[in-house]
């Protein structure tokens, strides 16, 4: 297989990053920007159709994958205010909706907004 296209290993490379990082900095300032990026880093998926057609590999990340809920609610319940929290609330939302939880997904979503604009403010 081509370097170019084995992503899996460069995946597993940057996991091993963060989790080093994770386990070595609990207390760090940069932890919710690891988590977040541990998090969708784990969510991306190679578009396979795409690939198909064009020879050009590209990856998605358009809903929550339930093996990564605990990296998104450590994120949501251990930096709430951190404005990676606001897409740990979105995923951990669409998540509750997927189990017809809705009121709990509304409620989520309407902090995020509350807080996306007080951001935008700033």
């Amino acid at each position: 297989m081509p370097e170019e296209v084995n992503y899996q290993a460069k995946r597993q490379r940057l996991l091993d990053k963060y989790n080093q990082f994770i386990r070595k900095r609990p207390m760090s300032r940069m932890m919710p920007i690891a988590l977040y990026y541990k998090a969708i880093l784990n969510e991306y998926s190679p578009d396979i159709r795409y690939f198909g057609k064009t020879e050009i590999l590209r990856f998605y990340s358009d809903y929550p994958h339930r093996e990564n809920l605990s990296i998104w609610n450590d994120l949501y319940w251990d930096f709430p205010h951190s404005p990676e929290s606001l897409e740990a609330r979105w995923r951990i939302a669409f998540s509750l909706a997927g189990q017809r939880e809705f009121e709990k997904a509304i409620g989520l979503c309407d902090v995020a907004l509350v807080m996306l604009a007080k951001m935008e403010v700033k």
